[in-house]
């Protein structure tokens, strides 16, 4: 036999928790920076993104990359959370093979989580040549 008293206290607690989840603004950010990549780069080996301006947020686990000029959204997670130092700029570093730019990190700045970006393998006969890039990131405020 169903009581009914307890079906209607837990449509009534479901109901409150969707209401309470609505609540949270639906674009509270972790973090959100700008950066000028003068170069086409690639993330996790498979996304492959060309020059410009980006906006670059963090959303709990999630890291969005958004060209400013064609708004192209890449969203990813495959990533290893990095603890950032207090003096530590905002950045973004690519690990270059001639042409082929790879994000490899993150840096949002100040003692902030940032990411390891998991990147392919380089043999050991191109590590010689990798180069390391490094990108100014710059909080973005009030948006």
């Amino acid at each position: 036999m169903i009581n009914k008293n307890s079906n209607w206290k837990w449509n009534a607690f479901v109901i409150a928790a969707v209401v309470a989840a609505a609540a949270v603004p639906a674009s509270a950010q972790d973090a959100m920076l700008e950066a000028t990549i003068p170069f086409a780069f690639s993330i996790n080996k498979d996304v492959h993104l060309a020059a410009g301006d980006y906006i670059v947020t963090r959303d709990r686990d999630f890291w969005r990359f958004r060209n400013a000029a064609t708004l192209e959204i890449v969203a990813f997670t495959n990533v290893v959370g990095r603890q950032g130092k207090a003096a530590e700029e905002p950045s973004l570093t690519f690990e270059c093979l001639r042409a082929n730019c790879q994000l490899r990190d993150i840096r949002v700045g100040g003692a902030e989580l940032g990411a390891d970006v998991i990147a392919p393998h380089v043999s050991k006969s191109d590590r010689a040549e990798v180069a390391l890039l490094s990108v100014a990131l710059k909080p973005i405020r009030g948006k």
